[in-house]
């Protein structure tokens, strides 16, 4: 299941968004940069308590005037939380966003209804219950698309590219925003559109359609009874650890509860796509739970931009590997700078392997502004960060990190690009 060129599903020419530095695992603007419109009002709609309750959702990207692009892909992020809790502003969605903000595109987060009862805790909801707070998120969600699609140009959106995905039931949401319309609830839950209306048109009267063409899946489940051909199969990119009890990796029931909504994991859902020919990238942890953790945030990040990437650039491989590297070439024409880089390879730690006391980084190329280092574990853990370092001499020391034993990932960034990625290794 590695090595495959597999076909995008992007229905046009991806060249206009195949270029050196923007879209992939480089920054592009600074954090200052991103604006951020909060709280606009997508929708109406009813709670499970019977409240009506305002959705809201959050745009990020550049200031006007400091981006040559009018309308950028769309990158949707979508929060956990088991249908019962979460929100926009959960950590992982905020920095997702604007770090695809910050790398090119319109990024969005959006709230939707939450709530079921468990009345004798875990285990002892109504499984329809379920069912009905699943199909209200959908719902909205299917409201917050009409509403971007509706509103493209005013939020700097091109809709020829949009790809949506979350962690946990953020996941799931997304695979059910794209595979789940109207007749698959009439066919396999049909009190829902009975009970709590259409599945689209709940929220805003809107009648905009919209299309999705990939998804990002974080311990996520795709629904039950799907047929997946090349017909309506997208790319997708899944981080999934086969010990999760909450989500389970193969068919199974949400939480692992008996009695609960079925879900089916990327052990099956993978093999589905791979026979429609569709690309993915399947990063499965043998040993890992349900947990961002196995991975990290900059692992998840990197391997999502990079896989976006390719598929802009129509050379997306499908794999499947428990870890991997989490970066990507720049895909596209290089720039002069990005030919001196690539040739050159200027940048190197002596000696390496080395102790945590004092990191040795050279130069080849003269860097007389200052320059941040980001240090990771071989999983994208997030280790250490030094802010506006300068080289003197060629010479960049680290000292007093206290690093354990083992492999690291040293990227060097100046003026909010990558310039050096390293390889270290503490005895």
């Amino acid at each position: 299941m590695s090595g495959i060129l597999c076909l995008s599903s992007l229905s046009q020419s991806n060249s206009d968004y195949c270029v050196p530095e923007r879209f992939g695992n480089q920054y592009i603007f600074s954090e200052n940069e991103i604006v951020v419109q909060s709280d606009i009002e997508y929708g109406l709609s009813q709670t499970y308590l019977g409240e009506w309750e305002p959705q809201l959702m959050d745009v990020y990207a550049a200031a006007p005037g400091l981006d040559s692009l009018a309308n950028r892909p769309l990158l949707v992020i979508l929060h956990g939380g088991g249908f019962k809790s979460g929100d926009k502003t959960d950590y992982l969605v905020t920095e997702s966003v604007i770090a695809a903000a910050r790398s090119g595109y319109t990024a969005v987060s959006f709230n939707y209804r939450l709530g079921y009862d468990e009345p004798s805790g875990p285990c002892s909801a109504d499984v329809d219950d379920i069912h009905r707070a699943a199909y209200r998120a959908l719902q909205d969600a299917n409201a917050a698309m009409r509403f971007l699609f509706h509103n493209a140009d005013q939020y700097g959106i091109d809709t020829s590219f949009v790809f949506v995905g979350g962690v946990s039931a953020g996941g799931t949401l997304s695979s059910l925003l794209h595979y789940t319309k109207a007749d698959y609830f009439n066919e396999y839950y049909s009190f829902l559109p009975l009970e709590l209306g259409p599945l689209n048109t709940s929220g805003n009267a809107l009648d905009d359609e919209f299309s999705i063409d990939g998804l990002i899946m974080a311990w996520g489940s795709f629904p039950p009874y799907l047929d997946i051909n090349s017909n309506n199969a997208i790319p997708v990119i899944t981080f999934h650890g086969a010990e999760d009890s909450i989500v389970p990796i193969g068919d199974g029931t949400f939480n692992n509860c008996p009695n609960y909504p079925e879900t089916v994991g990327p052990d099956v859902y993978i093999p589905m796509v791979e026979t429609a020919e569709i690309c993915y990238d399947y990063n499965r942890n043998p040993e890992g739970g349900h947990s961002v953790d196995i991975y990290g945030e900059y692992y998840i990040k990197n391997k999502t931009m990079c896989f976006i990437k390719s598929l802009m650039c129509d050379e997306c491989t499908s794999s499947q590997q428990e870890t991997a590297t989490p970066l990507c070439p720049e895909l596209g024409e290089v720039t002069d700078l990005d030919e001196i880089l690539i040739s050159n390879d200027p940048f190197s730690i002596a000696p390496n392997p080395t102790t945590s006391e004092m990191i040795c980084i050279t130069s080849e190329m003269d860097f007389p502004g200052p320059i941040d280092v980001r240090l990771v574990d071989v999983t994208g853990k997030f280790i250490a960060s030094i802010q506006s370092a300068q080289f003197q001499n060629n010479r960049l020391y680290l000292e007093d990190l206290n690093l354990e034993t083992g492999f690291y990932l040293v990227d060097i960034i100046a003026s909010n690009r990558s310039i050096g990625q390293l390889r270290l290794v503490i005895e």
